[in-house]
């Protein structure tokens, strides 16, 4: 009986390594959903929207004080974000937190790189903006634009 379990074994192999392999999608990346405390009443453009994650504005209209997340710099999540929001590059992105850090100008948003603990964070911090995919459950936030097709969109 083991004998034969081997040579089945064996041909399963050779069978799977004679198949030719079949293209696989790409899957490509989701929807990234801005979002802020269910409670907080801003409607944040592109434009402010930069100047949040670039530290440049630093309160709402209600003046509380404004806390974004960033994701950890090497997800594709935040890498997405800063070329659609900031306009920058990974490394453009780093050498303008560095450069600001020099010259006293201030801290780069605070980075959570779990998206499940930036939902929960933001549910729970009024002044909190942060990112995170579409695709998930969203409780105490509200989404206050979209990132699709490298654009930034009303909810």
């Amino acid at each position: 009986m083991r004998g034969l379990q081997r040579i089945l074994v064996g041909v399963i192999a050779v069978g799977a390594l004679a198949m030719p392999e079949r293209p696989r999608a790409e899957p490509g990346p989701g929807e990234l959903v801005v979002i802020v405390n269910a409670a907080n009443p801003a409607r944040p453009s592109p434009a402010m929207l930069e100047k949040i994650f670039l530290r440049k504005e630093m309160t709402w209209d209600n003046g509380e004080r404004i806390i974004p997340l960033n994701a950890s710099p090497e997800s594709e999540r935040r890498q997405r974000f800063d070329r659609v929001v900031l306009g920058m590059s990974p490394d453009e992105a780093a050498r303008y937190w560095l450069d600001l850090r020099i010259r006293g100008g201030g801290t780069a948003p605070r980075e959570v790189g779990d998206s499940v603990l930036t939902v929960k964070l933001i549910a729970k911090l009024s002044g909190t903006i942060g990112y995170v995919p579409s695709d998930m459950q969203l409780p105490g936030v509200r989404v206050v634009a979209r990132i699709r097709n490298d654009k930034v969109i009303p909810p």
